[in-house]
């Protein structure tokens, strides 16, 4: 898993950042769970938008990482059911509001 800061990246091309509350979710004080938080829907947005995945040794796409996009996918965008509620699980762990990231992809899927 690529390391990333509260910011979740800031070089040309880089995802944008979430609005992170100030303080930590009820019950957490943990920066290392938000930075894991955070990290995870990361992952979750390059693994859904990033292009095209090659298998390295190859240089082809692989089965694999086109399940990993489309499970990305399901993740970022289901309206309702165990992807929506582990998404705003994770939004909620991370300190970044649900709607914050549902207008983000909104305008990802749009510029695709």
């Amino acid at each position: 898993m690529t390391a990333v800061t509260h910011t979740m990246g800031a070089a040309p091309g880089a995802l944008p950042a979430p609005p992170v509350s100030a303080e930590p979710p009820e019950g957490d004080d943990s920066s290392a769970d938000r930075a894991l938080a955070l990290a995870v829907l990361r992952q979750a947005l390059v693994d859904a938008f990033e292009l095209k995945r090659r298998d390295a040794r190859k240089g082809e796409t692989t089965p694999a990482a086109a399940e990993a996009k489309a499970e990305a996918m399901r993740f970022l965008t289901d309206a309702d059911g165990e992807w929506a509620a582990s998404r705003h699980a994770w939004c909620a762990a991370a300190g970044v509001e649900p709607e914050w990231l549902e207008t983000r992809v909104r305008e990802m899927r749009r510029g695709q």
